[in-house]
Protein backbone atom coordinates (compact mmCIF):
# COMPACT_ATOMS: atom_id res chain seq x y z
CA UNK A 1 0.00 0.00 0.00
CA UNK A 2 2.86 2.25 0.90
CA UNK A 3 4.53 1.79 -2.59
CA UNK A 4 0.92 2.56 -4.27
CA UNK A 5 0.59 5.53 -1.99
CA UNK A 6 4.01 6.84 -2.85
CA UNK A 7 2.69 7.02 -7.03
CA UNK A 8 0.95 10.27 -6.01
CA UNK A 9 2.34 13.61 -6.52
CA UNK A 10 2.34 14.66 -2.22
CA UNK A 11 1.95 18.78 -3.26
CA UNK A 12 -1.47 17.56 -4.58
CA UNK A 13 -2.91 15.87 -1.56
CA UNK A 14 -0.71 16.50 2.16
CA UNK A 15 -1.58 19.86 3.26
CA UNK A 16 2.00 20.01 4.60
CA UNK A 17 2.90 20.69 1.17
CA UNK A 18 0.36 23.60 0.68
CA UNK A 19 2.97 26.48 0.03
CA UNK A 20 -0.40 28.45 1.13
CA UNK A 21 -1.95 28.10 -2.51
CA UNK A 22 -5.18 27.62 -0.09
CA UNK A 23 -4.38 30.75 1.98
CA UNK A 24 -4.08 28.54 5.28
CA UNK A 25 -7.57 27.81 5.09
CA UNK A 26 -8.90 24.31 4.47
CA UNK A 27 -12.14 22.97 4.74
CA UNK A 28 -13.86 19.54 4.58
CA UNK A 29 -17.20 18.34 3.76
CA UNK A 30 -17.49 17.41 7.91
CA UNK A 31 -16.59 21.10 8.32
CA UNK A 32 -18.96 22.24 5.95
CA UNK A 33 -21.85 19.96 7.52
CA UNK A 34 -20.76 21.46 10.93
CA UNK A 35 -20.99 24.75 9.77
CA UNK A 36 -24.56 24.24 8.67
CA UNK A 37 -25.69 22.96 11.74
CA UNK A 38 -24.22 26.12 13.45
CA UNK A 39 -25.17 28.56 11.46
CA UNK A 40 -26.65 31.73 12.53
CA UNK A 41 -25.02 31.03 16.48
CA UNK A 42 -21.64 32.30 16.19
CA UNK A 43 -22.45 35.46 18.40
CA UNK A 44 -24.11 33.50 21.08
CA UNK A 45 -22.80 32.24 24.32
CA UNK A 46 -20.87 28.83 24.14
CA UNK A 47 -23.79 27.22 26.30
CA UNK A 48 -26.35 28.22 23.95
CA UNK A 49 -24.35 27.27 20.88
CA UNK A 50 -23.88 23.80 22.65
CA UNK A 51 -27.80 23.41 23.44
CA UNK A 52 -28.36 24.80 19.81
CA UNK A 53 -26.06 22.39 17.96
CA UNK A 54 -27.72 19.11 20.22
CA UNK A 55 -31.10 20.05 19.10
CA UNK A 56 -29.96 20.43 15.78
CA UNK A 57 -28.68 17.43 15.64
CA UNK A 58 -31.37 15.68 17.01
CA UNK A 59 -34.30 16.87 14.88
CA UNK A 60 -31.88 16.12 12.10
CA UNK A 61 -31.43 12.47 13.28
CA UNK A 62 -35.00 12.05 13.75
CA UNK A 63 -35.67 12.81 10.10
CA UNK A 64 -33.17 11.16 8.01
CA UNK A 65 -33.92 7.70 10.60
CA UNK A 66 -37.24 7.85 9.52
CA UNK A 67 -36.56 8.63 6.03
CA UNK A 68 -34.37 5.38 6.01
CA UNK A 69 -36.94 3.37 7.41
CA UNK A 70 -39.43 4.39 5.32
CA UNK A 71 -37.22 3.25 2.35
CA UNK A 72 -36.12 0.17 3.85
CA UNK A 73 -39.87 -0.40 4.91
CA UNK A 74 -40.45 0.09 0.56
CA UNK A 75 -37.43 -1.90 -0.05
CA UNK A 76 -35.42 0.85 -1.48
CA UNK A 77 -32.02 0.16 -0.74
CA UNK A 78 -30.62 3.16 -2.01
CA UNK A 79 -31.29 6.99 -1.28
CA UNK A 80 -33.64 8.52 -4.59
CA UNK A 81 -31.06 11.52 -4.11
CA UNK A 82 -27.98 8.99 -4.79
CA UNK A 83 -29.85 7.32 -7.67
CA UNK A 84 -30.64 10.33 -9.15
CA UNK A 85 -27.26 11.27 -9.05
CA UNK A 86 -26.20 8.24 -10.80
CA UNK A 87 -28.34 8.07 -13.33
CA UNK A 88 -27.28 11.91 -13.91
CA UNK A 89 -23.78 11.09 -14.17
CA UNK A 90 -24.64 7.61 -16.54
CA UNK A 91 -26.06 10.06 -19.08
CA UNK A 92 -23.02 11.37 -20.96
CA UNK A 93 -20.89 8.57 -20.18
CA UNK A 94 -19.67 6.43 -23.51
CA UNK A 95 -20.72 2.76 -23.37
CA UNK A 96 -17.49 0.91 -22.08
CA UNK A 97 -16.71 -2.45 -21.47
CA UNK A 98 -13.32 -3.30 -18.95
CA UNK A 99 -11.19 -6.00 -20.62
CA UNK A 100 -8.23 -6.08 -17.81
CA UNK A 101 -8.16 -5.34 -14.22
CA UNK A 102 -5.19 -5.90 -11.65
CA UNK A 103 -6.50 -4.99 -8.48
CA UNK A 104 -3.25 -5.46 -6.71
CA UNK A 105 -1.28 -2.54 -9.29
CA UNK A 106 -4.76 -0.46 -10.25
CA UNK A 107 -4.28 -1.17 -13.54
CA UNK A 108 -7.32 -1.73 -15.59
CA UNK A 109 -8.03 -1.47 -19.83
CA UNK A 110 -11.37 -0.06 -20.39
CA UNK A 111 -12.51 -0.50 -24.32
CA UNK A 112 -15.25 2.00 -26.15
CA UNK A 113 -17.88 0.35 -27.10
CA UNK A 114 -19.10 1.66 -30.60
CA UNK A 115 -23.12 2.25 -30.83
CA UNK A 116 -25.03 -0.22 -32.46
CA UNK A 117 -28.88 -0.62 -33.68
CA UNK A 118 -31.40 -0.92 -30.90
CA UNK A 119 -28.66 0.16 -28.63
CA UNK A 120 -30.70 1.09 -25.12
Amino acid sequence: MADWVGRFRKEIWHQHCDSRRRFRHMTTNLSECINAVLKGTQYLPISVIVRTTYERLQKLFITKDREAQSQLAARIRFSQRLLAAIEKNREGIQKMRVTHYDRRASVFVVEKLEPFEGWG
